[in-house]
């Protein structure tokens, strides 16, 4: 599973076509989204790493980031929503 937040499109962002153009293997899969990046990749890895028990200052270390705010900014692990959320919420 691809975790992804919305990319943010600066100078330089990749769209699939260009991204297809560099890693073609990668994107063969037609379900993968329109505006994907390298960004989107790079967070489901730290998302999933954090997930599997490894630390966020590892993950720091992997992703060469030099403030632990910007491997913050991957960790997409509050994005998921449990049934036990959903049932929270009464009307």
């Amino acid at each position: 599973m691809i975790r992804k937040r919305s990319c943010v499109v600066r100078r330089g962002a990749v769209e699939k076509a260009g991204f297809a153009a560099r890693w073609p293997p990668t994107l063969q899969n037609p379900q993968l989204p329109e505006n994907i990046c390298n960004h989107t990749f790079r967070g489901t890895g730290i998302t999933v790493f954090l997930e599997n028990g490894g630390a966020l200052e590892d993950a720091q270390r992997m992703a060469n980031h030099a403030d632990v705010k910007t491997t913050k900014l991957y960790d997409r692990r509050s994005d998921d929503v449990t049934v036990e959320m959903v049932e929270l919420v009464r009307i």
